[in-house]
C-alpha cells in the first residue's frame, strides 16, 4: 500500500493498521474511516488551518459520513447571480 501512490508518504503505523484489517472489505473500510476521522480531529486543532478538502477516490459516497461523525460544518453554498457570474 505504502508504494502504490506515487509520491505519497504513509507512516508505518498507519500501513500496520491497515494490515492489521485483514482481507475483510468491512474491517478495511471502517479501519480506513477511524484513520480519516483522526486526521481530520488533528486539522480541526492545528493552529493556523482553516480548511480542508474531504476526497475519498473511488469511494465519494463515505465523504458525507466523513464530515458528520467529525463535527465539521458543512459548507454553504450560495447562489450567483447572473451579474456575479458575467463579472
Amino acid at each position: 500500500m505504502a508504494e502504490q501512490v506515487a509520491g505519497v508518504y504513509i507512516p508505518p503505523e498507519i500501513v500496520k493498521r491497515m494490515d492489521d484489517a485483514g482481507d475483510d472489505k468491512v474491517a478495511q473500510q471502517e479501519t480506513g474511516v477511524a484513520i480519516a476521522l483522526e486526521i481530520i480531529e488533528k486539522l480541526k486543532n492545528t493552529a493556523g488551518i482553516n480548511g480542508m478538502h474531504v476526497m475519498a477516490v473511488h469511494w465519494e459516497e463515505i465523504v458525507p459520513r466523513l464530515i458528520d461523525e467529525s463535527g465539521v460544518p458543512r459548507p454553504v453554498v450560495k447562489s450567483l447571480d447572473k451579474e456575479q457570474v458575467a463579472g
